[in-house]
């Protein structure tokens, strides 16, 4: 025999004390309220567990169940905030991405960090979502709790056509995060010269500097084998001479590092061998401070540079 159900009890102990109409009422009411309050909400552990996963036809089912397609996801810390859409944007799902704001689903919400949709998108591997949430109006200026775009994201992480999608959708080059940094800074520090082109193209400007004090070109040349980004930003016109917080110039940073085939790049532009940093170095007592083989070459190239000049 199965067990009776709480509304059945209920109105079973109600029926026991009725004295009068007025129980009947109360009676009648309750059980009403009980109905009309239908199942507890659905969980969205399933439902961003589906768009995670990239699984088009859990998202749909789980959605005909009555899944809010805005849950927010708390259980996991670090995530906390995130949306459907947010890690179908991340996994770099075209077709969960798609059926998402097919749905209606809010495409500028941010999780609790700050970062939307199109953040996460931005630094995948997939331009095709970033175009999806462009399309459907996703804020390109957005900012996290540190102030990086979508545009600084893809710069440093993303791909090159995603970058050239946000430029071209309204996103500002020149924006800065937390650090100062802009998206050609963190583009240069990528070492893709795909993306620093396509920013240089947009406007980037090649003089800010970051919090250091060092500028895009600074960043390239502390990345390992940048050489044609190096090259695309002295063609902008970045300029070889400039100091960063420790009063180092390019040069010097690339004699620091015994990259030799850099130094070669910045002393064919013209670099300065005069110019001495805080501590009273110049590229050449850098280079000789390495005190290994590479330093030595470079001492040899600064050398022969000071002789042509």
């Amino acid at each position: 025999m199965s067990t009776p159900s709480t509304s059945v009890k209920v109105v079973r102990v109600l029926a026991l004390l009725l004295v009068g109409g007025g129980l009947v009422f109360i009676a009648k009411s309750l059980v009403s309220a009980i109905s009309d309050a239908g199942p507890t909400s659905i969980s969205p552990a399933a439902i961003l567990e589906a768009a995670s996963a990239g699984d088009v036809s859990s998202l749909e089912r789980e959605l005909k169940a009555g899944a809010e397609k805005d849950a927010r996801q708390f259980a996991v810390p670090r995530e906390a905030g995130m949306t459907p859409l947010m890690y179908a944007a991340r996994s770099g799902s075209l077709p969960g991405v798609t059926m998402l704001v097919g749905k209606a689903a809010q495409v500028n919400l941010a999780a609790n960090d700050g970062r939307t949709a199109l953040m996460f998108a931005a630094l995948g591997d997939e331009p095709l979502v970033t175009k999806q949430l462009i399309e459907a109006k996703a804020n390109p200026n957005a900012r996290d709790v540190d102030g990086w775009t979508a545009l600084m994201l893809a710069s440093i992480r993303g791909k090159a056509e995603t970058v050239r999608l946000l430029t071209a959708s309204g996103a500002d080059v020149n924006g800065r995060n937390k650090y100062r940094q802009t998206s050609l800074i963190l583009a240069a520090r990528s070492g893709d010269p795909e993306k620093v082109k396509a920013l240089l193209a947009a406007g980037a400007s090649v003089e800010d500097y970051d919090l250091e004090g060092k500028t895009a070109l600074h960043n390239a040349v502390e990345a390992a084998d940048n050489s044609l980004v190096i090259a695309a930003l002295l063609n902008a016109g970045a300029n070889v001479n400039a100091v960063d917080g420790d009063g180092m110039t390019p040069l010097m940073r690339a004699a620091e590092r015994g990259n030799a085939d850099i130094v070669r790049v910045l002393l064919e532009k013209k670099a300065s061998l005069e110019i001495k940093d805080k501590r009273g170095w110049d590229a050449k007592q850098w280079a000789e401070n390495r005190g290994d083989d590479y330093g030595k070459q470079i001492v040899e190239l600064i050398k022969n540079g000071a002789a042509k000049n």
